[in-house]
C-alpha cells in the first residue's frame, strides 16, 4: 500500500476519533486546554510533535495539486506546531487562550470533515 494512502487512513481515523471526543464529551476540550497551559506539558508535546512531524515530512513531501497535498500539509503543520511549542511556549499559551473562544462544535465539525475526506475521498 502506498505511503500516502496509509497516512490518509491514519489521519482520517485520528481526526474522526478526536472529533467524536470533542463533540461527545462536553468538558473534553476544557481539559485539553487546561493541560496546555503548563509549559512542561507543552515542551513534552512539542518533542512528540517534532518527532511525528519530521517523520511525516521525510516520508511524505508530495506537492501536487491533489489529495496528497492535504496529507503533506498536515505533516508540515505538525512539524511547525512542534517547533513553536519548543521555541515559544509562552506564545503558544497565548494562542491557545484565543482558540478557547472557538465553539467545540466548530472545532469538532472541522476535524470530522477532515477525517471523512481523508477516509472516503482517498
Amino acid at each position: 500500500m502506498d505511503v500516502s494512502v496509509i497516512l490518509a487512513k491514519f489521519w482520517g481515523i485520528y481526526f474522526l476519533i478526536f472529533s467524536v471526543l470533542i463533540l461527545g464529551i462536553k468538558d473534553f476540550l476544557k481539559k485539553m486546554f487546561s493541560y496546555s497551559e503548563d509549559e512542561k506539558f507543552l515542551v513534552l508535546t512539542g518533542f512528540i510533535s517534532l518527532f511525528i512531524g519530521l517523520l511525516h515530512v521525510i516520508l511524505h513531501s508530495i506537492f501536487e495539486l491533489d489529495w496528497r497535498l492535504m496529507i503533506t500539509l498536515v505533516g508540515y503543520l505538525i512539524l511547525f506546531k512542534g517547533i513553536m511549542r519548543l521555541a515559544f511556549p509562552q506564545k503558544v499559551i497565548k494562542m491557545i487562550a484565543k482558540v478557547k473562544l472557538i465553539s467545540r462544535y466548530y472545532l469538532g465539525g472541522i476535524m470530522m470533515i477532515l477525517g471523512l475526506i481523508f477516509l472516503f475521498f482517498v
